[in-house]
């Protein structure tokens, strides 16, 4: 191989490198985009929610995502919800956790920034349900469960 060829194809490399981190945070974007959207949409009230286009009138935006009553089904939850809230059940009071280290104990290997947004997503729920403490440096801690 000549020093030319081998110049050409080391700034093939170099131009398919940068194409590929582009695609990685276009897609990273795309990701965190999605999380808010599905955060919105279940957001929605359903009875205040407007007809979606190509639907019959009956249906709704809210009717097309998930309710409180499907949270609680054990069956309707994707895996990632059931591993995450079972990890947080089987620790201790007290425990505190980035969002990085529950998507690392969740999915057993080094998490995407993608499932890192959507555990911290989720976790926020989970603090708006009373079952984690959001702490002032972004962490979660496991609430303490007292009795009345």
């Amino acid at each position: 191989m000549t020093d030319g060829s081998t110049h050409e194809l080391a700034a093939t490399l170099a131009t398919l490198d940068a194409r590929l981190a582009d695609l990685e945070r276009q897609v990273r974007l795309t990701l965190t985009a999605r999380n808010a959207l599905r955060d919105l949409l279940a957001a929605i009230p359903t009875s205040t929610s407007p007809p979606v286009s190509g639907l019959p009138a009956t249906e709704t935006l809210a009717s097309q995502t998930r309710t409180a009553s499907d949270d609680a089904d054990e069956t309707t939850r994707p895996s990632m919800v059931n591993r995450l809230t079972q990890f947080i059940a089987d620790s201790e009071t007290g425990m505190t956790w980035k969002a990085r280290e529950l998507a690392t104990a969740v999915y057993d290997t080094d998490p995407t920034p993608g499932q890192v947004e959507g555990i911290r997503t989720y976790a926020r729920r989970l603090v708006d349900r009373g079952a984690l403490v959001k702490n002032s440096n972004g962490s979660f801690s496991k609430v303490e469960v007292t009795s009345t």
